[in-house]
């Protein structure tokens, strides 16, 4: 009973060695390394909130762009099968050359 006891005070006597430093009143202003949401300026807030937005509309423009130019391309390969369409890149008062 005896060996058993010592046996567990052996086992839980390898711990973590925590060492804490005490100051001795020497700071007079103690304050966190990180700023709380509140203590961030809100100029640098703005601006990055403003980029976020234009960085939406350029994406926006530039998927419309890209939707117009893959219907653009699907209505000219359909204008082919069907010359009644008129869907044509060039210079829309230009005349067509008719006749050889």
């Amino acid at each position: 009973l005896l060996l058993a006891k010592t046996g567990l005070e052996q086992q839980n006597g390898n711990l973590a060695q925590v060492e804490v430093n005490e100051m001795l009143g020497l700071m007079s202003y103690i304050t966190a390394k990180v700023p709380p949401n509140n203590a961030v300026p809100g100029r640098v807030v703005f601006l990055v909130e403003l980029l976020y937005v234009f960085l939406d509309v350029v994406l926006l423009q530039g998927l419309c762009g890209t939707l117009h130019g893959v219907l653009l391309h699907v209505l000219r390969h359909v204008s082919i099968f069907y010359h009644g369409l008129s869907v044509r890149h060039g210079c829309p008062g230009k005349p067509k050359h008719i006749g050889g």
